[in-house]
């Protein structure tokens, strides 16, 4: 095999693909980033195979020394196919003398248990695999993957079908963090003829030749088009995407990093910025707060909601990007899993609230053992007042009720009393199937109902930073 590679790396086209190549490599700074040991995602298909063997005579012609490991990941989808893909790459190391590490996934399962497409839930379990091997030694910390620019041109015209802003149009970058991607500007078809005329082996998977996947449709309708047009395309969809990445990393350049990585930012700062900066200052700004990954329908509907003085938007994981008073910032939803349809029936005794983080007892009162619940509001209510059983909810739009001889609006109380819309769902509302009966902290319903008979209901909520603010502003007269 060593004299193969040789070979293949001697003939002028050969020899041409190794300095693009490495060129690659150096104005993006790849060959310093190999010293540290290469992890490279072995497939055993073509490219996978070149890059793999361009490493090798990499190594043989500078006399570089560093550990070079391939990975082989199953994904459980192909069968016996797969099987025989992860023999041959052993193999193919093997013959090599290189390291080899392969990794069993079941993808089907995790595209179903995550929501993800196949192609999407496999790409990210592969680098998650990578990552977790990487982490584990000391002699790599490099990842090598074999992205050619033929899968730039798809990626961009797959992305762009999407509706995706500039950041999606620039495809694959040929770095990102201390993943590189060597063979960018080198096209498939070039890949192949030149495997093919050394007669080194590779396999090939059968669902390459399906449409019925997006990437093989762009690739075997879309692209032989393409290339009526102009039959250097991948050239210059890659000149495309370097020129406007290089004009996305100066607009990122103008961001101040120290005020996009706060927990708070100010409202009329940043409808001040040029809408091309707004767009990614918010995306750096959710990243930064534990929301990555949003997509430009998301940005731009955050950026258009900026003009109002008070919104909530809903995010991912539970969280809301909130406006309010002319300040920004991330919190958890105020109706966790935006189910407002969400209703407890109370019973004897203790009920757990989750949602809420906090514990409604019905009856005689004991102190909780557990010292996360250290606010304590108790309230004792007639039993003749009770239509029907008690429950708890969410507050609503239009909640009101009738206590201290008028009626309130749950809206107007919380506004008098400085308590911002971000924490108002924080406050359960008990009711029963007249209506409100009570909000801890406020007075129990006035139905003019005289009785002795009691049940005292106390109220306890896990401190957890700013409730003990928010039941403090509830329970001022």
């Amino acid at each position: 095999m060593d004299k193969k590679i040789k070979e293949l790396f001697l003939s002028r086209k050969g020899n041409t693909v190794y300095n693009t190549v490495l060129s690659t490599m150096h104005t993006h700074g790849m060959d310093n980033m190999l010293c540290s040991g290469v992890l490279l995602g072995f497939s055993g298909g073509a490219d996978s195979v070149f890059l793999a063997s361009l490493l090798v005579e990499y190594k043989r012609r500078t006399g570089a020394d560093f550990q070079l490991v391939l990975c082989h990941v199953n994904h459980g989808i192909r069968g016996a196919e797969a099987k025989r893909d992860e023999d041959f790459s052993r193999a193919f190391a093997e013959s090599l003398g290189l390291e080899f590490v392969s990794v069993s996934l079941d993808i089907p399962t995790l595209s179903k248990e995550s929501g993800k497409g196949l192609e999407e839930a496999a790409r990210d379990a592969r680098y998650s695999a990578f990552d977790d091997i990487i982490k584990g030694r000391n002699d790599i910390s490099v990842i090598a993957t074999a992205h050619n620019s033929t899968d730039n041109v798809e990626t961009v015209i797959f992305n762009l079908t999407r509706g995706a802003g500039s950041k999606g149009a620039t495809g694959i970058a040929p770095i990102r963090d201390n993943i590189i991607r060597p063979l960018i500007n080198i096209p498939k078809s070039m890949i192949v003829g030149l495997l093919d005329e050394n007669k080194i082996d590779y396999v090939t998977d059968s669902t390459n030749y399906s449409s019925e996947y997006s990437r093989n449709y762009i690739r075997h309708e879309i692209l032989p088009r393409l290339s009526h047009l102009n039959p250097r395309f991948e050239e210059a969809f890659g000149s495309f995407t370097d020129a406007l990445r290089a004009d996305l990393d100066y607009i990122s350049s103008t961001m101040d990093p120290d005020v996009f990585s706060s927990k708070m930012l100010d409202r009329d700062m940043l409808i001040g910025l040029h809408p091309s900066v707004l767009s990614r200052a918010v995306g750096a700004f959710c990243d930064h707060n534990g929301v990555s990954g949003l997509d430009r329908k998301q940005i731009t509907a955050i950026s258009d909601l900026l003009r109002s003085d008070n919104f909530r938007y809903s995010l991912d994981g539970g969280k809301e990007f909130v406006c309010e008073r002319g300040k920004c910032y991330i919190s958890l939803s105020a109706y966790p899993d935006n189910d407002l349809d969400f209703c407890i029936e109370l019973k004897e005794g203790e009920n757990k609230l989750g949602k809420y983080s906090a514990v409604i007892t019905l009856g005689e009162f004991k102190e909780s053992s557990s010292n996360v619940y250290k606010i304590s509001i108790q309230q004792n209510l007639s039993s003749a007042i009770i239509i029907g059983s008690l429950r708890v909810r969410f507050r609503r739009d239009g909640d009101a009720y009738f206590y201290g001889g008028m009626t309130h609006k749950l809206k107007k109380v919380f506004n008098d009393r400085g308590i911002p819309p971000s924490k108002r769902g924080r406050v359960p509302v008990v009711f029963d199937d007249k209506g409100i009966v009570w909000v801890p902290g406020l007075g129990v319903r006035d139905d003019g109902v005289r009785s002795d008979e009691k049940r005292p209901i106390s109220f306890s909520v896990l401190l957890n930073g700013d409730e003990e603010e928010l039941y403090s502003a509830l329970t001022e007269a």
